[in-house]
C-alpha cells in the first residue's frame, strides 16, 4: 500500500494517476493497492476552538489535517474517500484533555460506519 502524510484530497486526488500507471508499469493490479493517508484531527463543538487547536500545529501543513465541528471532519472525511482514500490514520493532539476521542467516537465513525454500510449494499 501507500501512505501519504498531510496531503489534501485534491492532492491525493491529482496524484491518483501516477500512482495507477506505475501499478500497471510493474504488472499489478492498481486496486490491490491499499491507499492511505495521515492526518491531523481535531474535532470540536464549537469551531472557533478547532481552529485555535489546529493553528497549534505549524509543523503540519494547513491542508493536512481534519478540523472543525464533527460534521466538517465528516465533509472532510468524505473528501479524503472521494479522492481514493481507502483508510484514515489520526494524529490526534492533546487526546487527554480534549473530546476528541468521545466526539469522534460518537458521532464521527458511527457516521462513517453507516455511509460504508450503504455503499456495500449498492456495490
Amino acid at each position: 500500500g501507500v501512505n501519504v502524510r498531510w496531503w489534501s484530497p485534491q492532492l491525493i486526488a491529482a496524484r491518483q494517476a501516477y500512482l495507477d500507471a506505475a501499478c500497471c508499469e510493474l504488472g499489478r493490479d492498481p486496486r490491490s493497492l491499499r491507499r492511505s493517508v495521515t492526518a491531523l484531527l481535531v474535532v470540536d463543538r464549537n469551531a472557533s476552538r478547532a481552529a485555535a487547536t489546529r493553528e497549534r500545529f505549524t509543523a503540519i501543513p494547513a491542508n493536512g489535517h481534519i478540523s472543525g465541528t464533527p460534521d466538517q471532519c465528516l465533509a472532510r472525511l468524505r473528501e479524503y474517500a472521494s479522492a481514493g482514500v481507502q483508510h484514515v490514520l489520526l494524529s490526534i493532539p492533546d487526546v487527554a484533555a480534549s473530546d476528541t476521542l468521545e466526539l469522534a467516537g460518537r458521532q464521527i465513525l458511527p457516521a462513517l460506519r453507516h455511509e460504508a454500510a450503504l455503499h456495500e449494499e449498492r456495490a
